[in-house]
């Protein structure tokens, strides 16, 4: 069921919600996270920006302060002709970049 929350913020309640029942995903489920997707209504819902990739937090999913993980720099993560060119990349959906395969060949 989808929530009013806006781009950037995710609630797990349901409904119309007034700003203040909607948290910013970088305050309070993935670090440095500005984005989130439809529905608004879990911390997985916050993505990061083209160009960063999502790296989760060890299992169980939350360090103390409840953050699931934190948006990186894809050069910092990922190796050289890896494609970060989307929003809501993390390591589970890394695609290797056509650019790098074309050249290996």
């Amino acid at each position: 069921m989808y929530n009013d929350c806006a781009e950037g913020t995710w609630s797990n309640s349901t409904g119309s919600l007034t700003r203040y029942e909607c948290m910013p995903c970088y305050d309070s489920a993935v670090k440095f996270s500005f984005l989130s997707l439809t529905p608004f209504d879990s911390k997985e819902s916050c993505i990061c920006r083209e160009g960063e990739i999502l790296v989760e937090y060890d299992e169980g999913g939350n360090d103390e302060s409840g953050f699931i993980g934190e948006c990186k720099a894809c050069e910092e993560i990922s190796e050289e002709g890896s494609d970060c060119n989307r929003r809501g990349v993390n390591l589970n959906n890394l695609k290797v970049s056509e650019r790098r395969v074309c050249k290996e060949r």
